[in-house]
């Protein structure tokens, strides 16, 4: 779900379906929905070009355990590369006419 917030593609309570004033088809549960190729083309390059600011994607995250639940933390550089395999996908769908959809 970070990876959706980082990319504005969580419902938002202010404006909800919107990002940037562009709509985005969200449905109520937040873990699916599409939006044109270049619409999410844009969100990832934003989010590209905030990691370093927006995250501590240099060091990661580390593992934690707290009584039976384990968060198996984040390697350094983690959502940089996904950002970089979105943007493939985004430029791929935006270069042959394809909405976006995730779930």
């Amino acid at each position: 779900m970070d990876l959706l917030k980082l990319l504005g593609l969580m419902r938002s309570d202010a404006e909800p379906g919107m990002f940037l004033g562009a709509p985005v088809t969200v449905p109520e549960d937040d873990s699916c929905g599409d939006c044109p190729a270049g619409d999410f083309l844009g969100r990832v390059l934003i989010a590209l070009a905030m990691v370093d600011t927006a995250t501590d994607d240099v060091n990661g995250l580390p593992a934690v355990t707290e009584g039976n639940v384990h968060d198996l933390g984040r390697s350094p550089g983690h959502l940089a590369f996904r950002l970089g395999q979105l943007e493939a996908m985004a430029r791929f769908a935006v270069a042959n006419g394809n909405p976006v959809s995730w779930d």
